[in-house]
């Protein structure tokens, strides 16, 4: 979820289900949580597998091959028992340099065995380093307008010259609680739009459908959170009402965005519904009116992003609370007048889903987390898979927060204080935002395209991501 929604999200989407994906029970058959693919040598493919025990000791192995017959298996590595969550790492070796290689996981105790298999490895290390370790160059940075306390969480662009920033000033829940902002980058620099101020306004994410049409969501609080909608017409930012959803509801939030074309937009977001429990809330922007469109609802959920392909064709993310795991990721496709769940890998007794971007009607990929490790998944036209490619070790210090795609065939994915620019299952560019990273707040946030080779991020850091940055991702 991104960052400041002033309590709301915490409020409404804790529901008492613990987010450390620890299974209940003190003991039991193991299970596998995560596996992370780590850089090597072209030979060998270094892997840590994330278990828990069930307060056994348990035994890893690792079946590998370049079919699913496997044919080999790693040495087994005995794990102590733990009621929490534990490690190993297993490296496999003598590998025909870059060849793919099926995995298959076995954890075994005295109550049992659990087997998980995953997607073929390229065998080797794109690329050199340690994961947490400084990828690639530093992006060069962009000027930034103003002073005092400023955060930037959304970005858009529309043409070759055109990029809107959005986000607010002050510190929530201070003195200065702030209002919103939006910015326009002109050429090497960002500097303020002619927009409305909103006060206790929190701006989240920004969609542009051509250079004359934009639109900025997020929420204000005036005696309750309410949806806030900023609107580029006619060359000014000007604020317009969002509807409230038909149970009521004296907490919602806007969290993301997209419009396909002009006066046609999609937003999401969180409401509580008139009720305690967090609801996904989807609103539609079209023949001039924003409208409320009927969502599923999978219970205790919220959507956090949305990318629409076309007026008709849109896919949203999120998070869905699960008492029993593995858990979905929350997945939503928007259509005209309705939005529905859509089946998404089970990946991990709680795992959400933060970004989204859809190139071509066959094309999507969706980045979050479970806990702390990386969760991205594509989508093919006909089904949401899971994604293990040799990227996850470099993401293996942080979850993706957001995602976009300058083409068909690459994305960018976004992690703290580090860019990765994927072509299929191969890092093509990686770089890094001097100073950002986990201790320092909440690194790169949002990124948009000028072209399918000039791209522009924003990014926070500090103590509680006070201080606002951007760069220019390039390739």
């Amino acid at each position: 979820m991104r960052r400041w929604l002033v309590g709301l999200v915490i409020a409404l989407a804790s529901v008492g289900v613990p987010l450390t994906g620890e299974p209940a029970g003190a003991s039991g058959p193991p299970l596998v949580s995560m596996m992370r693919v780590l850089p090597s040598s072209s030979a060998t493919i270094k892997l840590t597998v994330n278990l828990f025990t069930n307060s056994e000791a348990t035994t890893v192995v690792v079946d590998f091959g370049t079919t699913t017959a496997y044919g080999a298996s790693s040495q087994p590595v005995r794990v102590s028992a733990s009621p929490t969550n534990s490690s190993v790492t297993i490296v496999l070796r003598s590998l025909t340099p870059g060849t793919a290689y099926d995995l298959r996981v076995v954890v075994s105790n005295a109550s049992g065995a659990v087997t998980r298999t995953f997607p073929p490895i390229i065998s080797g290390g794109v690329m050199s380093g340690s994961p947490g370790a400084p990828v690639g160059p530093a992006f060069p940075t962009i000027p930034m307008s103003g002073s005092g306390p400023r955060t930037l969480t959304g970005v858009a662009c529309a043409g070759a010259a055109t990029c809107y920033s959005v986000g607010w000033a002050g510190l929530p829940g201070s003195a200065n609680p702030g209002h919103s902002i939006i910015e326009r980058l002109t050429g090497n620099a960002w500097v303020p739009a002619p927009a409305p101020a909103v006060s206790q306004g929190f701006l989240q994410s920004v969609s542009c459908a051509s250079a004359g049409f934009c639109v900025a969501v997020g929420e204000f609080i005036h005696q309750q959170h309410l949806p806030l909608i900023e609107e580029l017409t006619g060359g000014l930012w000007r604020q317009i009402g969002s509807p409230v959803p038909p149970a009521g509801g004296d907490a919602t939030a806007l969290t993301g965005v997209s419009c396909p074309a002009v006066n046609n937009c999609v937003a999401v977001g969180i409401t509580n519904a008139g009720t305690n429990s967090a609801a996904p809330l989807v609103e539609r922007l079209a023949q001039g009116r924003w409208r409320v469109v009927p969502s599923a609802n999978p219970g205790g959920a919220f959507l956090d992003a949305v990318s629409c392909v076309s007026t008709v064709n849109c896919w949203a993310v999120g998070l869905a609370h699960s008492l029993t795991p593995p858990a979905p990721s929350l997945v939503e496709h928007v259509g005209p007048t309705s939005a529905s769940v859509v089946a998404s890998p089970s990946v991990g007794p709680q795992s959400q889903l933060t970004g989204v971007a859809c190139p071509t009607p066959s094309k999507c990929l969706a980045v979050g987390g479970i806990g702390r490790d990386p969760l991205v998944l594509s989508w093919n036209g006909g089904a949401w898979r899971r994604v293990t490619t040799t990227f996850d070790g470099l993401l293996s210090q942080g979850v993706p927060t957001t995602t976009t795609c300058p083409s068909s065939t690459s994305c960018w994915i976004l992690v703290e204080g580090r860019a990765d620019l994927v072509d299929g299952t191969t890092v093509v560019v990686a770089g890094h935002v001097t100073g950002m990273g986990s201790t320092l707040g909440m690194g790169l946030t949002a990124a948009a395209c000028l072209s399918a080779s000039r791209c522009v991020a924003v990014a926070q850091s500090g103590p509680r991501g006070e201080f606002a940055s951007s760069v220019w991702l390039a390739h």
